[in-house]
C-alpha cells in the first residue's frame, strides 16, 4: 500500500504547521539561526529540563489563591438564585474555569477550548438588554444564603466571602467596560440565528480578595458590518500566571493567531500560525480550487519554555509539485522508490523546521524528509529525522526513545499529585 502525495502534503502541513512567510514580528527569525555549541547530547538534556521547569512551574497554579477565592465564588452562585441569568454563563466563565481547575472537573485542554470557543462564537441574546438587567451591586447574606442587590448603573459587582473560613465578605468581583457593537449588515446564515445581532467588543472582569487583584480578564474585538471578525484580543491572569490569545483577520486574505501562556514574563507555551491567500466565499465554492489555492502561504512556531520549533512551508508549489508526481504515478511512470525520494526532495525544498533556543535564538537541529525502504512491510516511505550541528541524522521516534525518563517521571509525579488531590483517575504515561 502506497502513502499519496496528497496525504503527505496534509501530514507536512500539519506536522510542520503550514507555510512561507516571515515569522510573527520578523525579529530573530529561527530560519536564519546558527547552531550552537552544544553537543546533541547537551541539547537532548536542555529538551527535557525544559519540560521539568514546565511541570514544576504548572504545580505553582494548584495552590493560586485565585483559583480558592473563585471556588468560593462560584458556590455562592451555585446557592443564590436572584443572579441566575444567561449572561452570567458568558461573564464568569473564567471564575468558573478556576474553580473546575481546583475541583477537578476540567483538564488544561478542556479549560483552554472552552475559553477559546467561547470568544470565538458569537452571543446568541440582545446583549444590551441583558447588561442593562444585570447592572447592579450584589452583597452575600449568610442569613438569606442569597444575594442582597442595590442599585448601580455601570457595573456589576459581587462582594462575598473570599475564603471558607471568612465571616466578612473579604472578595469583590467586577465586571465593567462592557460594550458591544450592533451588526447592520448580517451575512444570510447568521441573520436567520441572530436577532437582534450584537456582539461584545469590550469587557472587564475582576477579581480581588482584600483589595489586591488575584484574577483579571479583559476581552477587545472589532468586526466588519457583516459580523467577520477583524479582530479580538483577550488577556487572563491568574496570580502570576497569564493567558491571552490575539487574533488578526483582514478578510479574506490574510490571518493570524497567537495564543500565550506565562508565568510572571516568562513563556510556558505559546503557539503562532498566520496564513495568507483567499477563502472568500465564491474561492471557497469554486468546484477547481484546491487547498492550495485557499491557503497559499503561511508559518507558524510552538514553544515551550525556551524551546521553540517553528516551521514553514510553500504550499503552492509543494502541492503543484507532489499532485504532477501522483499524475505520474498513476500512469505507472515512476518506481516506489523514485515516488518516495522525489516526494521527500519536495518537501525538503519547499519546506523547513527547526528547533532553536528562544532566547539567544541558537539553532538545536533541522528536520528534513527523507526516503527509506521498510523491510517488514515491503514498502518504500517517507518520514522526517533531525539534522545535528555534527551533521548526525536520527528518526524523531529513536530519538525521543531514551533519554527523557526524567521528564516521564516529573509528568507521572505530577499526574499522582492531581489524582490523590483531586480523585481524578489520570493514568500514568508509559515510556
Amino acid at each position: 500500500m502506497r502513502i499519496k502525495n496528497l496525504v503527505i502534503l496534509g501530514f507536512v502541513m500539519a506536522v510542520i504547521f503550514t507555510a512561507c512567510k516571515k515569522d510573527d514580528d520578523g525579529s530573530n527569525d529561527p530560519f536564519d539561526a546558527k547552531y550552537n555549541d552544544l553537543s546533541v547530547s547537551e541539547n537532548k538534556a536542555n529538551l527535557e529540563d525544559a519540560g521539568i521547569d514546565f511541570i514544576n512551574t504548572m504545580e505553582q497554579m494548584k495552590d493560586a489563591d485565585a483559583i480558592k477565592v473563585a471556588q468560593s465564588f462560584s458556590e455562592k452562585m451555585n446557592g443564590g438564585a436572584t443572579v441566575q441569568n444567561a449572561l452570567t454563563d458568558r461573564i464568569f466563565l473564567p471564575v468558573r474555569l478556576l474553580q473546575d481547575i481546583n475541583s477537578g472537573d476540567a483538564n488544561p485542554e478542556e479549560v483552554l477550548n472552552s475559553l477559546k470557543s467561547t470568544l470565538e462564537d458569537p452571543v446568541e441574546i440582545d446583549l444590551e438588554s441583558i447588561w442593562l438587567e444585570m447592572v447592579g451591586k450584589y452583597t452575600w447574606d449568610p442569613v438569606l444564603e442569597d444575594w442582597v442587590e442595590t442599585e448601580l448603573t455601570n457595573a456589576i459587582v459581587f462582594e462575598f466571602p473570599g475564603l471558607p473560613e471568612d465571616t466578612e465578605n473579604t472578595a469583590t468581583l467586577t465586571i465593567n467596560n462592557f460594550q458591544w457593537v450592533n451588526i447592520t449588515n448580517p451575512i444570510s446564515d447568521l441573520e436567520t440565528v441572530f436577532y437582534p445581532l450584537q456582539l461584545p467588543t469590550k469587557l472587564h472582569v475582576d477579581l480581588k480578595y482584600e483589595g489586591t487583584t488575584l484574577s483579571a480578564f479583559d476581552f477587545s474585538a472589532s468586526y466588519q458590518s457583516d459580523a467577520v471578525p477583524t479582530s479580538f484580543e483577550v488577556t487572563w491572569t491568574v496570580d502570576a500566571f497569564s493567558f491571552s490569545v490575539k487574533l488578526t483577520h483582514a478578510p479574506y486574505h490574510d490571518a493570524s493567531v497567537k495564543y500565550t501562556f506565562k508565568h510572571n514574563s516568562d513563556i510556558l507555551i505559546e503557539w503562532f500560525v498566520a496564513a495568507e491567500g483567499n477563502w472568500t466565499e465564491d474561492a471557497i465554492n469554486d468546484p477547481d480550487a484546491e487547498v492550495q489555492d485557499i491557503i497559499q502561504a503561511a508559518n507558524a512556531h510552538f514553544q515551550i519554555m525556551n524551546i521553540k520549533v517553528a516551521g514553514m512551508v510553500d504550499i503552492q508549489p509543494l502541492a503543484n509539485t507532489l499532485i504532477a508526481l501522483d499524475e505520474q504515478d498513476d500512469l505507472g511512470n515512476v518506481t516506489d522508490e523514485q515516488y518516495a525520494t522525489q516526494t521527500a526532495a519536495a518537501i525538503n525544498d519547499n519546506a523547513r523546521l527547526v528547533v532553536v533556543y528562544a532566547d539567544s535564538n541558537e539553532k538545536i537541529a533541522e528536520a528534513e524528509a527523507y526516503a527509506y525502504y521498510d523491510d517488514y512491510y515491503d514498502e518504500w516511505w517517507v518520514d522526517m529525522r533531525f539534522v545535528f550541528a555534527d551533521g548526525s541524522k536520527v528518526d524523531a521516534e529513536t530519538y525521543f526513545s531514551t533519554g527523557f525518563g526524567g521528564l516521564v517521571n516529573e509528568i507521572n509525579t505530577f499526574i499522582a499529585e492531581l489524582n490523590t488531590e483531586y480523585d481524578l483517575g489520570i493514568d500514568p504515561i508509559e515510556y
